[in-house]
């Protein structure tokens, strides 16, 4: 009897795990489409979104680029047999300047406004697309002056837009609507890295200049059209229309 009592505790506890696993992945995909649902929702009632996604792709676009073009060519070409630790240390640069310069962007926020702390980090991106796309295929001596440049205006991008972007989504959406925006930044942020680290491979230098550049110029443009719409907007910061 004791041997059954076992044996049927035994099943029952499997059909319990069983059941929780079905749960789980039931839920997991229903969140996914919940969020998706929600991010396409405030796509309809609050449009200014749309116009802030290009802000997003900027900042991914010029990873992909610094990533692709800089660390992957330009830095085996200036360093030779030491490209790949000149390129980590380049990169670690990055974030180094970025963490840096980022109380000095919430400092600079307060006193002339988030606007032009945002647009002096997408100038920033625009001005990366720029310099790579007057290099020269010969760099000039010494390699660690020749491509230090990149890897500033990298990490002073990347400090105005981490220092800046979500507390003006934060802002501008308000507790109800900012889960969906935030969503609205990872999938803008993701989607323009994956199209970059996909086609850039395929692309000459000019062409991921250009890439990059105009996706840059299209963010800053984006980006004051959305700064009007919202300040004509009753109510426009953190309260949708």
């Amino acid at each position: 009897f004791a041997k059954v009592s076992a044996a049927a505790a035994a099943a029952a506890a499997d059909d319990a795990a069983a059941a929780a696993n079905r749960t789980t992945t039931v839920a997991v995909p229903s969140r996914f489409f919940s969020r998706i649902g929600a991010v396409c929702e405030l796509w309809a009632r609050r449009p200014v979104v749309l116009l802030l996604a290009p802000t997003q792709a900027a900042f991914g676009v010029s990873a992909a680029l610094l990533g692709y073009e800089v660390t992957g060519k330009l830095v085996k070409q200036a360093f030779g047999a030491d490209a790949v630790l000149a390129g980590s240390l380049c990169s670690a640069l990055v974030s180094a300047v970025a963490a840096l310069l980022q109380p000095v962007s919430r400092a600079a926020a307060k006193r002339v406004g988030r606007p032009a702390v945002l647009l002096a980090a997408l100038l920033s991106f625009a001005a990366l697309a720029a310099l790579v796309l007057a290099t020269s295929d010969g760099l000039a001596a010494p390699a660690f002056v020749t491509v230090l440049p990149f890897y500033l205006l990298q990490g002073a991008g990347r400090a105005g837009y981490e220092g800046i972007n979500k507390a003006l989504y934060a802002d501008t959406f308000g507790p109800t609507d900012s889960p969906a925006a935030f969503s609205n930044i990872v999938l803008a942020n993701g989607a323009a890295s994956a199209v970059a680290y996909f086609t850039f491979p395929s692309l000459g230098r000019h062409a991921m200049a250009y890439a990059a550049g105009t996706c840059a110029a299209v963010a800053i443009v984006g980006y004051i059209a959305a700064e009007v719409a919202i300040q004509r907007t009753p109510g426009g910061r953190g309260h949708p229309a």
